[in-house]
């Protein structure tokens, strides 16, 4: 979940940079594939699991996340910028709703160890 809120926030950053440059000439629309950089990030941390370094606690990785960022191809308008502000503001609403997601996650994996904690008293 740690990933997820990295990778969504790195999106929300290039998604709210297209929106600022929606009038910027020559400016292309920039973003990451959110499931793809995931799932690398996913794997990343298992083959660093395979190698663990005793001096750090289970389920931490050191490893952090850097997407790959990608120049769709979309249409262009006169002035050579291809930013659809009604695509970047539903990419918006729904990276909104992944980070929420992710971060309530956290928050009761969160609550799940704080009981377990009380309870082992």
């Amino acid at each position: 979940m740690e990933k997820a809120l990295d990778l969504s926030s790195r999106r929300h950053e290039l998604i709210s940079s297209n929106i600022a440059n929606s009038d910027t000439p020559g400016y292309r629309t920039a973003d990451i594939n959110f499931e793809a950089e995931l799932r690398r990030s996913a794997e990343a941390t298992a083959a660093a699991s395979i190698n663990t370094d005793s001096r750090r606690p289970m389920g931490f990785s050191s490893n952090t996340v850097n997407p790959v960022v990608y120049y769709p191809e979309l249409e262009m308008k006169n002035d050579e910028n291809n930013v659809d502000i009604d695509r970047e503001v539903q990419n918006l609403a729904k990276n909104g709703f992944t980070y929420s997601l992710a971060s309530k996650l956290v928050g009761s994996r969160f609550s799940i160890l704080g009981y377990a904690i009380r309870e082992g008293r």
